[in-house]
């Protein structure tokens, strides 16, 4: 009897050969079902087309064997070492491989459906066409294999990776990847239609012709490309060389939940109603792209381009579009909160019936914009040369103009309550039927400014410079105005009522017909000025300097003289006024 018959007679015999040394035997086409080899060593043994079904393999060391259409169904190859061996279009499915390593192995064709794979790790192996259908792979490594047209449908794969592999054509139609790893790898005319990813890196893939799925979860794509339409590489590409081309792309509905794009070229792209929340999309080229019904929460978009964009009515809540182009841009009727345009251009857009909350413009391009009962509220407009904003008719409540140019400006029938204008420039600024009430003007320069009839209750002016501008029939009951340098200004018919006047410097100011009652004039500096007929009952002038002052018809009334003994400890007192 040869060896080989031997070893046959022993294994059909159910002998267990634990840790056998089984070489040069030839194998082929025998029946070793059920055989009992773990642990045994292997080398240069052919198996060709030999049935090893649900044999115990575990452990094994196999080292140039030939298994080429061997049945492996359902084997155990757990913790096995399989080394520069052959099973090409062998019937390995439902074969179990946890732990199983394979260098440099030939499976072209193999049929691993629904096989277990756990910590599996195939090294330069050749599984080209091979099926993986159904397969499970949890914490498999695929690195630097080839696997053209190699076939996931309905594969779950978790924590695996195919890093820098050949996946050419592969298809992974219906299958489950989450926190996988493809990176750098080649997945020309790959398909993933119908795919779930979740937490997959495709950075620095080739994505040439790839199928994109519609639902991709905190994918990352950066530095993946697309190789131009009719290159052909001679040797090994570098990412560096090339972009990420997806114009036209077809992401309706898609869901790119916290994916990132970044870079990437979608021009033309249809993202209707998909879902962009948290995507990364900055520096991507948007020019054309449709996103009716799209949901941008907390997506940023920094330095991207959409000019032209149609983004009306969208709700755009925590949207960064820091440096975006949105020139000429539909923002009609959207209503954008917590976002930040530091820098972008607007020049053009349409904001008509749009609301603005909570939210920063400042440095942004806001040249030519078309506003129609718009709403701003808590925007940030810092810095901004604003000398062009439509104001007329608008709301923009508690919005920051702090140190912004608004210098000879006209402004009518604008709701700026509660805003900020600290050191903004607003000199021969006239803001005719404005609503300012509560609004902080601090170091504002207001000079020759026009603020007839404005109501500005409660607002702040400390230090200031209102010099020769008109306050006439305002309404700036309990306004402060501590340090403000007024003179030559126009208060006439003002309501000044518990105004806070204090230290203010108001040479040859018209305070005519003023209501002044229980304004605080204390250490103010009123030389020269008019108070005639004006009211100031119960009003505070401790230490008011008013020499050649005028109060021809004035109500002075329990007025509140200087308090000596005030005075005098003001006096000894350098920390005051500081």
């Amino acid at each position: 009897m040869s060896p080989a018959d031997a070893l046959v007679a022993r294994i059909r015999a159910g002998e267990p050969l634990e840790g056998a040394r089984i070489a040069a035997l030839d194998l082929r086409g025998r029946n070793l079902s059920g055989a009992r080899l773990a642990g045994a060593k292997l080398a240069q043994v052919r198996l060709d087309g030999a049935d090893l079904g649900a044999a115990d393999l575990a452990g094994a060391e196999i080292v140039e064997c030939s298994f080429d259409e061997a049945i492996l169904d359902g084997a155990d190859l757990g913790g096995a070492k399989l080394a520069m061996s052959s099973l090409q279009k062998a019937d390995l499915r439902k074969c179990g491989l946890r732990a199983t390593k394979l260098l440099m192995c030939s499976l072209p064709g193999a049929d691993l459906g629904g096989a277990t794979l756990v910590e599996t790790v195939f090294t330069k192996c050749d599984l080209a066409g091979a099926s993986f259908t159904g397969a499970s792979l949890a914490q498999v490594h695929l690195d630097a294999s080839s696997l053209p047209g190699a076939d996931f449908s309905a594969v779950v794969a978790r924590e695996s990776t195919f890093a820098r592999a050949n996946l050419r054509e592969a298809r992974f139609g219906g299958a489950s990847l989450e926190r996988c790893v493809l990176a750098g790898a080649d997945l020309t005319r790959a398909t993933f239609e119908g795919a779930t990813l979740e937490n997959v890196v495709f950075s620095t893939a080739n994505l040439t012709g790839m199928r994109f799925s519609k639902r991709m979860v905190g994918c990352f794509f950066q530095h993946a490309f697309v190789l131009p339409p009719g290159f052909e590489p001679t040797g090994e590409v570098d990412p560096a060389d090339h972009a990420l081309v997806l114009d036209g792309i077809d992401l309706r509905g898609a869901t790119l939940e916290r994916s990132v794009l970044s870079g990437a070229s979608l021009r033309g792209a249809d993202l209707r109603e998909a879902n962009l929340e948290a995507a990364m999309l900055d520096g991507c080229d948007l020019t054309g792209a449709r996103f009716d019904g799209a949901n941008l929460f907390r997506s940023t978009l920094k330095g991207a381009k959409l000019p032209g964009a149609d983004l009306k009515g969208m709700r755009l809540r925590l949207v960064i579009w820091i440096d975006a182009d949105l020139a000429g841009a539909d923002l009609s009727g959207a209503h954008v909160d917590l976002s930040m345009f530091q820098g972008a251009n607007l020049r053009g857009a349409n904001l008509r019936h749009a609301v603005f909350e909570n939210m920063v413009l400042d440095k942004a391009d806001l040249t030519g914009i078309v506003v129609d009962r718009t709403r701003f509220e808590k925007v940030g407009f810092e810095k901004l040369d604003m000398r062009r904003f439509p104001f007329d008719g608008l709301t923009m409540r508690a919005c920051d103009f702090s140190k912004c140019d608004l210098s000879g400006m006209k402004i009518v029938d604008c709701d700026l309550s509660k805003s900020n204008f600290t050191e903004a420039d607003l000199s021969r600024t006239t803001l005719e039927r404005c609503v300012l009430s509560m609004v902080t003007a601090k170091k504002t320069k207001l000079d020759r400014a026009n603020l007839r009839g404005v109501s500005a209750k409660g607002a702040f002016f400390g230090e200031a410079t209102l010099e020769g501008a008109s306050f006439r029939e305002a309404r700036l009951r309990y306004a402060t105005f501590t340090r403000a340098r007024m003179s030559g200004a126009v208060f006439l018919d003002a309501d000044l009522r518990d105004a806070m006047l204090d230290e203010i410097v108001a040479h040859k100011t018209v305070f005519q017909s003023a209501k002044m009652v229980y304004a605080d004039l204390s250490h103010a500096d009123a030389t020269g000025a008019d108070f005639g007929f004006a009211n100031l009952r119960g009003a505070k002038v401790h230490a008011l300097k008013d020499d050649e002052a005028n109060y021809a018809g004035a109500i002075t009334l329990l007025q509140r003289t200087t308090d000596e003994g005030l005075l005098r400890a003001e006096t000894l007192n350098p920390a005051r006024g500081a």
